[in-house]
């Protein structure tokens, strides 16, 4: 397969991008931009980005499942092409959410920045998805743990059922991953007043955003 020559970090003008945040997730700085959506791995020894990954070829037909398969690949190369295959198929790799969130554990930068980029372009994880997506939330990886409870906020109420493993989130030693875990715990409503208590301790944190986030939550919940 010939591949397109990637684009880094430092040809794209700046001007070209929205930014919504920057994350410190595990130690590493990831940006997440709106224009074009898209998160922005900064480390400095893999600054190498999905630039091309938005031109997707919607003639191109891609066997979702065969790329999953890959994912699982002993030589890292593949691994990393399938995961930009699914990052090109866009919304239509929402099958592969969960491989995705655990490809954001690889060894290798390439595979998980093009995981990242990939998850940040589905919506909301195939039905029956809850339960593999609490047990990697509670796995202990910031960036497994950020994405996982992230595919849970985008469930909504569908995932009323993880509201206790995303009040054990709240307490992450990595503050993105409690922020995160508190503004799922917004989406799913009512079903957040099973973390009731972590919510109220997380309102009082000393970090503007997780208090507000909790506070939102509780809102959400009726509590």
């Amino acid at each position: 397969m010939i591949r397109p020559a990637r684009r880094t970090l430092a040809d794209v003008p700046l001007a070209a991008f929205s930014f919504e945040s920057r994350l410190s997730i595990g130690g590493k700085i990831w940006i997440t931009g709106t224009r074009p959506r898209q998160a922005w791995p900064c480390s400095p020894a893999s600054r190498e980005v999905a630039t091309e990954a938005l031109a997707i070829d919607s003639s191109r037909s891609t066997d979702i499942q065969t790329l999953v398969t890959t994912l699982a690949s002993g030589d890292a190369g593949q691994r990393a092409e399938a995961a930009e295959l699914l990052c090109r198929a866009g919304a239509a790799a929402g099958a592969a959410a969960v491989p995705l969130i655990r490809a954001c554990a690889d060894d290798d930068d390439q595979v998980r920045e093009w995981a990242v980029a990939a998850l940040e372009e589905l919506g909301p994880p195939p039905a029956g998805s809850t339960p593999a997506l609490g047990e990697l939330a509670a796995a202990g990886h910031p960036l497994v743990s950020y994405w996982a409870i992230t595919l849970l906020g985008r469930s909504g109420q569908d995932a009323a059922s993880a509201a206790t493993v995303l009040a054990g989130c709240l307490k992450a030693a990595d503050l993105s991953v409690a922020q995160q875990a508190a503004w799922a715990l917004c989406r799913i409503g009512p079903a957040a007043g099973a973390a009731r208590d972590a919510l109220r301790a997380a309102a009082a944190s000393s970090d503007p955003r997780l208090a507000r986030l909790a506070g939102e939550a509780l809102d959400s919940a009726g509590a």
